[in-house]
């Protein structure tokens, strides 16, 4: 006589006490796992080093040279016709993170945009604030 093997629910419901924590400690660590790579990087700056909050204000206050100077190669990579007509973009750069703000004409300028910005050398992830202008996409 043949046994049929139980239900998944009553197998785990037989594993014993040390080995139902095992697993459910390894899917929470696999959880945890997955949400923190779900995340864009986020930009370096000097609290992740230790100064007092004063000297991180006046950080914030001015870009460094470095991110000022990656803004301006992003912004010379960009096409004089990227923005919208009458519009300008807006470029700013923090510890390699460009943030993009301002109109473009159409979804595939914002797309091209972006992309244009990414490959930047120095560019660790673009945060694309840019919008449609109404009519013009």
């Amino acid at each position: 006589m043949r046994t049929h093997s139980p239900a998944p629910a009553v197998r785990f419901a037989r594993l014993h006490f040390p080995h139902q924590l095992a697993l459910v400690l390894f899917l929470v660590l696999l959880l945890a796992v997955m949400l923190g790579c779900s995340r864009p990087p986020q930009p370096k700056t000097e609290a992740s080093t230790g100064p007092s909050q004063k000297t991180l204000l006046a950080a914030s206050d001015k870009p460094s040279g470095g991110d000022a100077a990656l803004a301006d190669q992003v912004k010379s990579a960009l096409p004089p016709d990227a923005a919208a007509p009458g519009e300008k973009l807006e470029v700013d750069a923090n510890g390699g993170v460009v943030i993009l703000k301002g109109r473009v004409a159409s979804d595939e300028v914002k797309k091209r945009v972006q992309d244009i910005a990414q490959n930047v050398p120095g560019v660790k992830w673009v945060q694309n604030k840019l919008s449609v202008a109404p009519g013009s996409g």
